[in-house]
């Protein structure tokens, strides 16, 4: 079974305080998983099922994006609350305008989009609903299931040492994509390491 939003936000406080250099960090890190959840809770809550299209799911995401904004313009770093603060000023197209450009051309530079669509595109995989309206191109070095840039990358060795020998080429993997695909393989969902219980 997948580790809970709570158990996710613990884990992140739990590290917080065990770590001071990376306290700030993960600290932030549990305020966008508590953002998260409110973002999942408002797209699971519905009696629809979801499509797989954000053009017509994006009436789903819509509710939580505002508290979305006020907490990463309470809480984030300089830059994220000023570009949150900016995003609350603007008109709502322009949300939809951001998370649909976002969502058709995954980018690692758009946090805010990234953060809000994530907790969608995981509840989409938890559901087995495929992205219906993103590009099918999935590269390598990008999440089999929705096309998204890995958050960790891991090189393998070939056995040998890594100086002056060639290696095999760098994995990518997304928590969505390993629990995919971890899904497909044996029916059962995976973890990342960062949500496995300490």
């Amino acid at each position: 079974m997948r580790e809970s939003w709570g158990k996710r936000i613990e884990r992140a406080a739990r590290l917080a305080e065990a770590d001071e250099a990376a306290r700030p960090l993960l600290t932030f890190y549990a305020v966008v998983l508590g953002l998260q959840r409110e973002i999942a809770t408002a797209v699971t809550g519905s009696s629809s099922r979801l499509t797989g299209s954000l053009a017509h799911d994006l009436d789903r995401l819509r509710p939580a994006l505002t508290s979305f904004l006020e907490g990463i313009e309470r809480s984030g770093p300089i830059l994220l609350a000023r570009e949150a603060r900016a995003l609350l000023s603007g008109p709502a197209m322009a949300h939809d305008g951001l998370l649909t450009a976002v969502w058709m051309n995954p980018s690692d530079r758009q946090f805010v989009a990234k953060a809000v669509l994530q907790p969608y595109a995981e509840t989409l995989a938890e559901n087995g609903v495929a992205p219906a309206d993103r590009p099918a191109s999935r590269p390598d070095n990008r999440c089999p299931f929705c096309g998204g840039a890995p958050q960790l990358s891991i090189l393998h060795s070939s056995g040998a040492s890594l100086e002056g020998t060639r290696s095999q080429p760098p994995i990518a993997t997304t928590e969505i994509a390993k629990r995919s695909q971890a899904s497909r393989n044996t029916g059962k969902t995976a973890t990342s390491t960062f949500d496995r219980p300490t």
